[in-house]
């Protein structure tokens, strides 16, 4: 029997939920133990924090939308008052990596939940993200397993592969790195996934950590006598800004010089999806039309080299594309960049709450699900409605 795609999405959201219910009632009831973020915090003495920056406060708002569009999910985060606390950067002493998910195991079994994802959207800890297998890999902490005096890593399991995890979950903890290594004199051995891919390997290379600062590590068990852990930089998903500006800082910086090959930078940047494998727009041809009448250039992301897929967003002011990580390159920009985001019915709150957090206008437009697409399908292809959409354009660019 074949499930359709958003009974396969369906099941993925029973089984997150059963483990947020079965790990989250273990913990309750003493069974499971944790470290939360707020327990590290709250304790600078027992975990050696470390605070650095600045909090942050902000006012939402509801994304621009079209009139009969209800905005997904995110109307019930609009109008809040948001209050984000400011990093920090730990010490946990003799603690374990586990599994290829670099999970922290402390010497009790207890499971630091800032080596998993930050916190969940009501402040709770997202057990969502904790597999149920860590119940049994945590024991084997009692194995014996290779040693280092000191490391940081910036393993986590949704920025293995995916871009826009790559920067929020991984990346953006190296400010809190460089904070530590500039209080304590100290350089510290950096752990990545094995097998990094290209583009990771050139945003590391571009943020000054060339393969020499950094090793490969892909478990089973890594004993560390002192492991360096910095704040993730989201807050129940709420993204710092201190932590993207630090990165959109330092990679600019960093560019070489353009060459003959640079492509030519249009501010206003179409994101297109031809090649990849799900989530493009079928008429794509009819919106890059319409499109380029308001100024917008179509430029592929994956055909670009790391530095010029930089260049281009550092300069951008609007930034149109289906919903995915190619729209993680708003980042780059300091131009506060109009965002407009093309979704299905799947659709995550990642880029309204980064945008917010940033102070970016937000779109979002919905997209019909393409012939033999299911609309619940993450990876399922859309059309355009081109008479919605040049409403939507004129509305956000009235002068064209």
């Amino acid at each position: 029997m074949k499930f359709s795609a958003v009974l396969r999405n369906q099941l993925l959201l029973l089984r997150q939920s059963g483990r947020h219910t079965i790990l989250g009632w273990l913990w309750k009831m003493g069974l499971l133990k944790v470290v939360s973020r707020a327990d590290m915090a709250n304790n600078p003495d027992t975990y050696q924090v470390h605070t650095f920056g600045q909090p942050h406060k902000f006012e939402t708002t509801l994304p621009i939308t079209l009139e009969e569009d209800k905005p997904p999910l995110v109307d019930e985060m609009a109008y809040q008052s948001v209050k984000l606390e400011a990093p920090f950067v730990a010490e946990l002493r003799d603690v374990h990596l586990v599994s290829k998910l670099g999970i922290c195991v402390g010497s009790n079994r207890e499971i630091y939940m800032e080596s998993v994802m930050s916190d969940s959207y009501n402040g709770s800890l997202y057990f969502e993200a904790l597999p149920l297998h860590m119940l049994v890999e945590r024991e084997t902490t009692r194995l014996k397993a290779p040693e280092m005096d000191i490391a940081c890593s910036l393993i986590h399991a949704w920025g293995r592969h995916t871009y826009a995890h790559w920067f929020m979950e991984c990346l953006s903890r190296l400010e809190g790195l460089e904070y530590y290594e500039q209080i304590t004199g100290q350089q510290v051995p950096i752990l990545v996934h094995a097998n990094l891919k290209s583009w990771q390997r050139d945003s590391l290379q571009l943020l000054g950590y060339g393969p020499e600062r950094y090793q490969s590590w892909d478990g089973p068990r890594l004993k560390v006598k002192k492991l360096i852990m910095p704040s993730f930089r989201r807050q129940q998903h709420w993204s710092e800004p201190g932590a993207f500006e630090w990165l959109r800082n330092r990679l600019i910086k960093n560019l070489p010089p353009a060459t003959d090959k640079t492509p030519a930078l249009s501010p206003r940047v179409f994101i297109s999806r031809g090649e990849a494998v799900g989530r493009r727009i079928v008429n794509e041809a009819e919106v890059m039309e319409l499109a380029s009448t308001y100024g917008f250039v179509s430029y592929v992301p994956e055909a670009l080299s790391f530095a010029d897929e930089v260049r281009l967003f550092a300069q951008a002011e609007a930034i149109m594309g289906s919903h995915g990580s190619g729209l993680m390159n708003m980042i780059f920009s300091p131009k506060r960049p109009t965002i407009i985001d093309f979704y299905n019915l799947w659709f995550t709150e990642s880029f309204y709450q980064m945008t917010s957090s940033l102070g970016f206008p937000y779109a979002c437009f919905y997209c019909e699900p393409a012939p033999g697409a299911d609309s619940g399908q993450k990876s399922g292809d859309v059309i355009v409605d081109i008479s919605k959409l040049k409403r939507l354009l004129h509305k956000l660019f009235p002068s064209g």
